[in-house]
């Protein structure tokens, strides 16, 4: 059994395709040529935190510069200050398409804020 058999890729125009298809190009190539992409405007966020430390519920700028950098691409939907957490927030895509969700959860620090994001793909 494949471990990737209920995997489905979904590229920035949107188009998708199965994991069980030998005829797919690389998963971990596309991957990380997307993430290649984003790297410049990655890098300029990691910095503008760095630039900026902040601890324990008030990264009030760390917040800012982050849902900012969430909702530039189109279709994220962010909710600032989530769960009653004034540095906490929650990014949401649907791609409008049935299938699974994957949810990213991180923390700035080891006592900080949460950050969610869903990504329905």
């Amino acid at each position: 059994m494949n471990d990737l058999e209920d995997v489905i890729m979904v590229a920035p125009d949107g188009s998708s395709y199965e994991a069980d298809d030998s005829e797919r190009p690389d998963r971990l190539a596309s991957i990380s040529r997307y993430v290649e992409q984003l790297s410049p405007s990655l890098r300029r966020v990691s910095l503008e935190i760095h630039d900026h430390p902040e601890l324990r519920y008030k990264e009030t700028h760390a917040h800012e510069v982050l849902t900012r950098f969430m909702t530039l691409p189109a279709g994220w939907a962010v909710t600032r200050s989530a769960y009653g957490v004034e540095t906490a927030f929650v990014a949401v895509f649907d791609s409008g398409r049935k299938g699974p969700v994957v949810s990213f959860n991180a923390e700035y620090g080891r006592t900080t804020s949460l950050m969610v994001c869903y990504v329905k793909i």
